[in-house]
């Protein structure tokens, strides 16, 4: 079934490619200048154990001033890329085949650069292919977009978030109980609440809600 899918999301790829005038990864990139400071993400979480062959997806955002969405996974699988683009339009798509089929969790992310804080983003898609070849699209969920480190959310990176941060290190360094729903509510970046949740948890910080 894997490697019919693979050939399946393959060709289709291909044909998109072949219909429409696609940007490569360069030029696509390079849409987002040197000064692009906001980072976008979006993380995609399965929500149970649904004996999954692959997960399809695509996020098409506008081309000007942002680079092509990037996917980081999150756990073990193959990744196959199927982004391409066409005029004013990054198409950041593919299929990602987890190791475990039964993985749960956040499996995989999608970034992207911009040089403005408010970026116009198009469409999202997302299809869970089960091994017998059943689709179960809700055994995932996909967060809205979000802006990394916005942890106010706001909209911007400003003083307001750096104080936040500033208060989360002092509570670190000072012993003081950090409560696990402050973080949850304060950031949707799946990366940072880990990594927060692990230094406190290791210093006995967190408390019970």
């Amino acid at each position: 079934m894997k490697h019919t899918f693979k050939k399946f999301t393959a060709a289709l790829a291909a044909a998109v490619m072949c219909a429409l005038p696609a940007v490569n990864a360069l030029s696509a990139n390079a849409y987002a200048n040197d000064n692009a400071r906001y980072t976008f993400r979006k993380t995609y979480i399965v929500t149970r154990s649904s004996d999954i062959d692959a997960i399809s997806f695509s996020w098409n955002i506008n081309s000007n001033g942002n680079s092509a969405p990037q996917v980081t996974t999150l756990v073990p699988g193959e990744f196959m890329n199927g982004g391409t683009g066409v005029i004013n339009h990054h198409i950041g798509a593919g299929s990602f085949f987890p190791t475990n089929p039964n993985v749960t969790g956040p499996v995989f992310t999608q970034s992207f650069i911009s040089n403005t804080n408010t970026p116009t983003v198009y469409g999202n898609s997302v299809s869970v292919f089960k091994t017998n070849g059943q689709i179960d699209n809700s055994a995932i969920v996909v967060t809205d977009k979000f802006l990394v480190g916005d942890l106010d959310k706001d909209g911007d990176i400003d003083a307001a978030d750096r104080e936040i941060v500033r208060r989360l290190h002092t509570a670190i360094l000072h012993h003081i109980p950090i409560p696990l729903m402050f973080i949850l509510t304060q950031h949707r970046d799946i990366s940072l609440i880990s990594s927060i949740s692990t230094m406190t948890a290791r210093s006995t910080l967190l408390t019970t809600i």
